[in-house]
């Protein structure tokens, strides 16, 4: 399936970060307890260099799991891009609930609709070689919302576009 060329617009020419091929490095945001980063760091040559998430027992559980990963406790609205070490890889496993089939028509909590433009301002900075992000496919039905915060059907697809 050939994605829309408009969402892969990020400028990664300035991009001075030395790469090392034989190591993989990966920044994990919304980690959890730490499912994505043992799988990721299963994979030979890879390492989870750090883990963002908000939520304290998340990141203490993922971190007891994975030493010497930094981990990031924080929202990811306040968090300052800058203090994130830049890697190869960035993984976002954003709330899926506000934009998913089974809320489609459901007024949106707008502080979690949002978090896809937060996770796009850290992409911009980190400029990674590869993102990878849960639930594209709700994403990719993005509306912006009405006064009410209902989505607005005859705009579905807008959001992801505007980037």
């Amino acid at each position: 399936m050939r994605y829309n060329t408009t969402q892969h617009n990020l400028n990664f020419e300035d991009n001075t970060l030395a790469y090392n091929p034989d190591d993989v490095t990966g920044g994990e945001f919304f980690a959890g307890g730490g499912g994505w980063t043992e799988g990721a760091d299963g994979v030979d040559g890879y390492k989870t260099i750090w883990i963002l998430n908000h939520d304290y027992i998340a990141v203490k559980t993922n971190a007891f799991h994975h030493k010497g990963v930094k981990v990031y406790h924080a929202d990811i609205y306040v968090q300052d891009e800058h203090e994130l070490s830049l890697v190869d890889h960035v993984h976002g496993s954003l709330e899926c609930n506000q934009h998913s089939g089974a809320n489609a028509a459901q007024e949106k909590k707008l502080g979690s609709y949002t978090q896809g433009w937060e996770f796009y301002r850290y992409i911009k900075y980190l400029k990674p070689l590869l993102v990878s992000i849960e639930n594209v496919p709700e994403f990719k039905k993005w509306s912006p919302t009405c006064e009410d915060g209902k989505p607005i059907k005859s705009e579905q697809g807008k959001e992801l576009n505007a980037g």
